[in-house]
């Protein structure tokens, strides 16, 4: 049996949300007494997880009543793997390591006579569900742009760039970051700060609505927020999405600006459509959202690949966010989720530092999945989404870093089929981070982080905890 540990490491870099590094061992810096304690924690670190990956499976093993684990079995083994993973983050061979001692482990336990052939299976048929749960999850995170690298350089840097023969695919000048923006080919070394130019997504899904709860309007959810009327925000609202259907019913009268960043990607009108009805509140529209007299600037990062997935890049965001920034906002929503980016995150602590609100979704990718991004990053509040009923979506990603809940389960949105007006029931932490918006987004001119412990209703465990945050946004 195959135990794949190399699975969880595809998502290391998820799971480490703050920097974590072991020194160098060819460092000049770093003495021989230093090199020799750290070998030996790795050592030591090593064995406690051959160790506990023992016992665990010989506890579940030794249960005789196989149904007392089956349902938690996934949980236990999600936690002990994150937990092994964040403790030997860069020790490149322990992969190996672990995987080939697990093998010879689960090999014994098969030779063992005290254990039956039914219970080997059942172990083996667990952790097979397991492997393809990770393979799930793995396939829903978009690979980076081939042999792309992006960074946010000076003028010198670039120069310096330009001059080690690297190919350069393009460059930007961001007047509000006061840097360039440059992609690049990954092919040479380069001795600046760069990162492959990740792929994101957006974070909504359609509404299976299996239960009686028929859809309801942004409006009349928000009512669960003590919510009860549109509210007033004269503010400049920032969004980074799809293309919205300015053409719209609900969006008559109503002030949207757009900036797109695809030069000849095939546009994608639903999410950005539906985050306009959310948070703009035309009483013409059917799918009534929450806002009077705000203004909406909409960075058009996100459009159809060759394939079709609606995406955007690394690059794509800090340039829209770099936009925006010039348009003079006051909060900005990010219903999108993706991988860490040591570039976008530059860039949205500059944000956050000029007295930026920034709210994210915390991403649709399940209970299991490792922390989404930007969500995950301290500068954003990361938002999860809860139905009508306040239970917690279904789909919605977990952690320690989720600050706040809001509606977003099977609400009742516009859509534009063929750049026609039309409606849906949609659901996502896409539309959670849109109340959660709109909300704020009412409250000039203080808008700041928020007060969670006098602004929130406990869902979960008292107090903050790692599915509802700190409970759900009330005005």
């Amino acid at each position: 049996m195959k135990f794949k540990l190399g699975l969880c490491l595809c998502f290391l870099p998820m799971i480490l949300t703050q920097p974590y590094c072991w020194a160098d061992d060819d460092s000049d810096d770093v003495d021989d007494d230093i090199i020799e304690i750290i070998e030996k924690e790795k050592e030591k670190a090593e064995e406690e997880a051959e160790e506990e990956a023992e016992r665990l499976l010989e506890s579940l093993l030794e249960q005789e009543d196989d149904s007392e684990f089956d349902d938690d079995f996934e949980d236990e083994m999600e936690d002990w793997l994150e937990t092994q993973l964040e403790a030997n983050a860069s020790d490149e061979d322990l992969e190996d390591q672990m995987e080939q001692e697990l093998e010879k482990r689960l090999e014994s336990l098969a030779d063992d006579d005290e254990h039956s052939e039914e219970q080997l299976e059942f172990v083996d048929d667990k952790l097979q569900q397991l492997w393809q749960f990770e393979e799930d999850l793995e396939d829903s995170l978009l690979p980076p742009l081939p042999n792309q690298m992006i960074a946010l350089v000076s003028i010198e840097e670039l120069a310096a760039v330009k001059a080690s023969g690297v190919v350069i695919f393009n460059e930007q000048s961001l007047a509000e970051f006061g840097s360039v923006l440059v992609t690049f080919d990954n092919s040479k070394p380069v001795a600046i700060e760069s990162e492959p130019n990740h792929v994101y997504q957006l974070d909504s899904l359609s509404s299976a609505n299996k239960s009686a709860t028929k859809p309801a309007t942004p409006l009349k959810q928000a009512q669960l927020m003590n919510v009860e009327t549109t509210l007033i925000a004269k503010q400049r609202i920032g969004l980074m999405d799809s293309s919205i259907n300015t053409q719209h019913a609900c969006f008559t009268g109503v002030a949207i600006n757009q900036h797109s960043f695809h030069d000849s990607a095939q546009p994608s009108f639903n999410h950005g459509t539906a985050m306009a009805s959310i948070l703009l509140g035309d009483n013409k529209c059917e799918a009534q959202g929450l806002l009077n007299q705000a203004q909406l600037f909409n960075a058009v990062v996100f459009a159809k690949n060759d394939s079709g997935a609606v995406v955007a890049s690394a690059s794509q965001l800090v340039a829209g966010l770099n936009w925006l920034l010039s348009q003079n906002i006051n909060i900005i929503n990010m219903s999108l989720s993706g991988p860490p980016n040591r570039i976008l995150e530059q860039a949205l602590k500059q944000v956050s530092a000029r007295g930026i609100t920034l709210i994210a979704s915390a991403g649709n990718d399940g209970r299991a999945a490792f922390p989404r991004y930007p969500a995950a990053y301290p500068e954003v509040i990361a938002v999860t989404a809860v139905d009508q009923q306040l239970k917690i979506f279904t789909r919605a990603v977990q952690g320690p870093h989720i600050e706040i809940s809001a509606p977003g389960v099977d609400m009742f949105v516009a859509q534009s089929v063929e750049q026609e007006s039309a409606y849906a029931s949609l659901s996502g932490t896409s539309f959670a981070a849109a109340m959660v918006t709109a909300v704020l987004a009412s409250e000039q001119p203080s808008l700041k982080r928020l007060d969670c412990n006098q602004r929130t209703k406990d869902l979960g465990n008292k107090g903050r905890d790692i599915i509802y945050g700190f409970g759900l946004l009330t005005k």
